[in-house]
């Protein structure tokens, strides 16, 4: 809520996840939510992963060799797909 304060974003326009789930199998990480995602990050433990990103339109990604970072600043109520 603090951040919410300082950036004057109004908490009334967010829709909360009220349930969300992943997936994650040898080379697939799959995650679901019905409300507002502002991101995530997934540890990396091999580098030089090769990564096809399946993400919703607006979301943008980086990563390094070992740390992927996703985020946007609207909402998820999608499901994203990762091959690795």
């Amino acid at each position: 809520m603090l951040f919410e304060w300082l950036l004057m974003i109004d908490p009334g326009l967010r829709n909360g996840v009220s349930s969300g789930s992943y997936y994650v199998s040898e080379n697939l990480v799959e995650f679901r939510a019905n409300g507002d995602v502002a991101g995530f990050q997934i540890d990396l433990n091999t580098s030089n992963t090769e990564i096809d990103m399946q993400l919703p339109s607006g979301w943008t990604w980086d990563h390094s060799e070992t740390d992927l970072v996703a985020y946007r600043w609207m909402d998820l109520r999608y499901q994203i797909i990762l091959l690795l």
